[in-house]
């Protein structure tokens, strides 16, 4: 009898433990936020979070602060590659470096080519790039890595490559 009386016992605590085990919610502390949904879908927002911290456990981890439960990106803008539509060659360069604008977003440049230590070796505005090429000279650089800068003339189109003699 003590025996059944002792399952018995050990049987209601873990169904009463995991009737009222604990769950975890995302909370937020923040300024300003919000949760709306909608047939369509939900947005979760905030603004002005004060704390974040990441806790690990093996393979468990537990960040307070910054929503996260899934990443979503969308584009409202169509997005163009811009590598396809400047070609800069030859890289590494021995000598001379070739520019070639092939983007119509790009019919007036601005060039510019620094040196790692951030000091500006050149800077140029270009216009009408559109199917032209442009060669700059690298004779006068020593050996080393170069960042060239290329943006349109309102600078709402950027792009840098990394250049090495």
């Amino acid at each position: 009898m003590k025996k059944y009386l002792k399952h018995t016992i050990l049987c209601l605590i873990c169904i009463g433990g995991s009737i009222f085990s604990q769950t975890v919610t995302p909370n937020v502390v923040a300024s300003q936020g919000g949760f709306n949904t909608s047939a369509s879908g939900s947005l979760s927002w905030t603004i002005g979070e004060i704390s974040t911290e990441t806790y690990s456990i093996t393979s468990n981890y537990i960040t307070q602060g910054f929503q996260q439960p899934k990443l979503g990106v969308a584009s409202l803008v169509p997005t163009i590659d811009l590598h396809s539509q400047i070609a800069v060659y030859p890289n590494p360069v021995s000598s001379n470096l070739t520019v070639s604008f092939k983007n119509p977003g790009f019919e007036k440049a601005n060039v510019e080519i620094f040196d790692m230590q951030g000091k500006k070796l050149l800077s140029e505005k270009l216009n009408n790039t559109l199917n032209n090429e442009t060669v700059y000279s690298f004779e006068n650089y020593q050996a080393g890595i170069y960042l060239l800068n290329i943006s349109n003339e309102n600078g709402s189109k950027k792009i840098a490559y990394k250049i090495t003699k």
